[in-house]
């Protein structure tokens, strides 16, 4: 607020009179006319508030440089939203000589979340990236080939250590317990839900433990009821808490979940609607006998029996899977790990 002006805020909100007198003749993608959907787009004020915020960002920027400020090091919290676009074309602008990274602290799971050369031409990227961990750098090569990065610690990731990995195997056997952390989404709680009410149905020797997400209560749903009664469980611990107690997760399309289930070499099912394959993203590093993804109860049964073959047996290779996927992803947080990330 101490480098903010009127005329700054004034300048932002007259974003909108200005994109209206750039409305294009014709804009045609791959063959289409899309002239029409762009001027909707505009005219209905969509994405105004994320746009203000990102132009807020740029001017903020703008009046460090000419207050003199000089920073050592600039770093965003990278997920290529519209702020992010204008902190980073307002510090490339302002700052071209300090050093300025875009730290990626998680899976970039939808392709919005990743850079484009586009982007890059448009001088709205940080030069550098911090990825907390190199088995994610193809995933954000996806449309930015030349991408320049260096891993950083995964400070939002809790680390396991290697015995305690392989010795969870044996104490989970004993009561096949199953894992499920539902879904911010109503519509996908349903379905994951509907999903359980079969897996319950054909291994009564299952047990389920349901994590529900803070946003979205259990009780909101009367599908859970005949669940509990049938011996489901609900938990309100961590997701820490159960995952090394149980031999698999079933899951929606939460990709920092199923994170988690793979560097503790725990399989998960990821369950989602038929025809919603977009919104399921699971990184191209991830091992593919620690994950299926499934539209219904029968596929998940067929899937669960398949990945839990090995560690019912006592196993180790999901674990030594998981020790892998965890040593490539997420950079441990340690004193060397972010004195090199602070390193210029």
């Amino acid at each position: 607020d101490v480098y903010k002006r009127q005329s700054d805020m004034l300048w932002c909100f007259g974003h909108l009179l200005r994109l209206r007198g750039t409305l294009p003749e014709s804009a045609v993608f791959r063959g289409l006319e899309l002239r029409d959907l762009v001027h909707e787009d505009i005219y209905r004020r969509l994405g105004f508030r994320c746009a203000v915020r990102g132009l807020m960002n740029y001017r903020f920027a703008m009046a460090l440089g000419r207050a003199g400020v000089q920073p050592a090091l600039i770093i965003d919290w990278f997920e290529n939203h519209p702020m992010d676009r204008g902190w980073n074309a307002g510090f490339n602008r302002s700052f071209g000589d300090t050093p300025r990274f875009g730290y990626t602290g998680f899976f970039p799971a939808g392709m919005s979340y990743r850079p484009t050369s586009a982007e890059k031409r448009a001088g709205v990227l940080p030069p550098r990236f911090l990825l907390i961990g190199e088995g994610f750098s193809q995933d954000m090569a996806e449309f930015l080939p030349d991408i320049r990065y260096r891993t950083a610690p995964a400070f939002r990731y809790p680390l396991w250590p290697r015995d305690t990995m392989e010795g969870h195997i044996a104490t989970s056997t004993q009561t096949l317990d199953i894992l499920v952390a539902m879904p911010y989404y109503e519509k996908m709680c349903q379905t994951v839900l509907e999903v359980v009410s079969y897996l319950q149905a054909h291994r009564p020797d299952w047990r389920f433990v349901i994590k529900a997400h803070p946003a979205m209560p259990l009780s909101r749903f009367a599908e859970a009821e005949p669940l509990l009664a049938g011996g489901a469980v609900e938990t309100d611990d961590s997701l820490d808490t159960w995952l090394p107690r149980c031999v698999a997760m079933v899951t929606g399309s939460q990709a920092s979940t199923i994170l988690e289930s793979a560097a503790l070499g725990i399989p998960a099912v990821i369950v989602h609607r038929t025809g919603s394959e977009a919104e399921v993203s699971i990184p191209r590093v991830m091992p593919a006998e620690l994950v299926r993804v499934c539209h219904n109860g029968k596929d998940a049964l067929d899937a669960l029996d398949a990945l839990t073959s090995n560690r019912s047996s006592g196993d180790s290779t999901s674990s030594a899977l998981g020790f892998e996927f965890q040593r490539r992803c997420f950079t441990p947080v340690t004193q060397e790990t972010v004195a090199a990330m602070l390193a210029a």
